[in-house]
């Protein structure tokens, strides 16, 4: 499984059951893919956007890229429904994180 700086991309058994194509992507080792499971929550995020943040660490200066992500409800291959806005705000909501 493709990793995001080792603290984002979970290995999932819920998420791939469904066809080849997303099971692939979720599995990739070769690319970062723009689909994945987050390690924190278990919820199916997929990348939409790219944006730049201002980062400072020990005063220093660091342009940091952030991305843009939303939860994937339907399977973007074949269509199944992957998750429901309910369930992810709970899941969301039981971690003390709720997207506004």
């Amino acid at each position: 499984m493709a990793q995001d700086n080792g603290e984002r991309v979970i290995s999932n058994k819920k998420f791939g059951r469904c066809c080849k194509e997303l099971a692939g992507i979720l599995e990739a080792d070769e690319f970062e893919p723009l689909i994945r499971v987050w390690a924190d929550n278990g919820i199916l995020f997929m990348t939409v956007g790219f944006g730049e943040a201002d980062e400072y660490e020990s005063d220093e200066h660091v342009e940091a890229v952030l991305t843009i992500d939303h939860p994937v409800f339907y399977c973007p291959f074949c269509g199944t429904k992957l998750q429901d806005p309910e369930s992810i705000e709970a899941q969301l909501s039981s971690e003390g994180e709720l997207i506004q």
